[in-house]
C-alpha cells in the first residue's frame, strides 16, 4: 500500500553470477580464509544452509561497513532493519556482485574488498578515494516471489461502496478495528495481473493505523472485515483507490485494484 504523498522506496540491487562452481573452487570452510581470483578475501565465521542465491533472486541481509582503518561508514543494523535486493541488476559495487553468490543463506562472513572493486578513485560519501573496504555480511533470506492467492471457488462479497472481497483464509482471531494499528502483508495488482506494489517483495510487512486516513478508503473499510491471521483478496473500484489521477506513473487513472492482504497482527 501506498502510503498517502509518499512513494515506494528503490531497493538495493545486485548482480551475481552462478554460485555452484564458485563454492568447488573457493570452499566455505568456517574459520579458513579464502581469496577470489579478483582478489577478494573473505572468512566464514558461521556456515548458513548450504543454499546459495543466483541472479533474480531477492536478498535480504545485514551488513557493516568500514575501512581498513576500522571506522564504520555504513550499518544496516544502525538503521534498525536489514537491506533487501535482487542479485542480476547491477546496483552495488562490484565486490558484492561477486562475493554475495559465494555464500549461502544463513552465514555469517567477514570479507575485504579491495577499492577496484569498491568505490574505486571516486570514493563516496565517508569513502575516500582508493580505499579498500571491509564488510561484515549475515544472509538472513531469499525472499520468495509473491503468489497469486487461490480464490477461485470462494465466494465474493458485494459491499454497498462498490468493495468486494474474497476470503482466501479464516480465522478466529480478533477482528480489526478502527483507531487500532495493523500490521499487514500485501500484494497489489493491476487487472492484466501485473504486480504494482508489494510488501512481500520488499520483504518486510506494513503497519499502519486504521481510521486515520493514511491508506486508500477501500483498505480502510475491507480490513475492518477481517480477523487477525486471516487472508483476503480485495476488488477496489477507482472510487476507493486513485480515482481518475491514479498513482503515476505505476498506476494508471481509473484503475480497478486488486489486493491479496493478510491480516498478520493487530498491535
Amino acid at each position: 500500500m501506498f502510503p498517502k504523498n509518499k512513494t515506494r522506496s528503490l531497493l538495493f540491487v545486485a548482480i551475481c553470477i552462478p554460485a555452484f562452481s564458485c563454492s568447488i573452487l573457493i570452499g566455505n570452510k568456517v574459520g579458513k580464509k579464502y581469496t577470489t581470483k579478483s582478489g577478494i578475501k573473505f572468512e566464514i565465521e558461521t556456515k548458513g544452509s548450504g543454499v546459495y542465491p543466483v541472479e533474480g533472486d531477492k536478498i535480504k541481509l545485514h551488513f557493516i561497513g568500514k575501512l581498513v582503518t576500522g571506522d564504520k561508514f555504513a550499518s544496516s543494523y544502525d538503521r534498525g532493519r536489514p537491506i533487501v535486493f535482487t542479485l542480476g541488476k547491477g546496483q552495488v559495487i562490484k565486490g558484492w556482485d561477486e562475493i554475495l553468490p559465494k555464500l549461502t543463506i544463513g552465514s555469517k562472513v567477514s570479507v575485504e574488498i579491495p577499492s577496484e572493486l569498491g568505490y574505486g578513485e571516486q570514493g563516496l560519501g565517508k569513502v575516500p578515494p582508493n580505499t579498500d573496504l571491509t564488510y561484515y555480511f549475515e544472509l538472513i533470506e531469499i525472499i520468495e516471489p509473491p503468489v497469486p492467492y487461490n480464490v477461485l471457488s470462494r465466494d465474493t462479497f458485494k459491499l454497498e461502496s462498490g468493495l468486494q472481497y474474497l476470503i482466501s483464509e479464516s480465522s478466529t482471531g480478533q477482528m480489526a478495528e478502527s483507531f487500532r494499528s495493523v500490521t499487514v502483508h500485501y500484494t497489489g495488482y493491476l487487472e492484466d495481473g501485473n504486480i504494482f506494489d508489494s510488501s512481500v517483495e520488499r520483504g518486510f510487512p506494513f503497519e499502519f493505523d486504521l481510521g486515520k486516513d493514511f491508506v486508500i478508503a477501500g483498505w480502510e473499510e475491507g480490513i475492518l472485515h477481517m480477523r487477525e491471521g486471516e487472508k483476503f483478496r480485495f476488488i477496489v473500484p477507482p472510487s476507493l483507490a486513485y480515482g481518475d489521477r491514479g498513482f503515476p506513473p505505476t498506476i494508471p487513472g481509473n484503475a480497478l485494484l486488486i489486493y491479496d492482504v493478510e491480516l498478520l497482527k493487530i498491535n
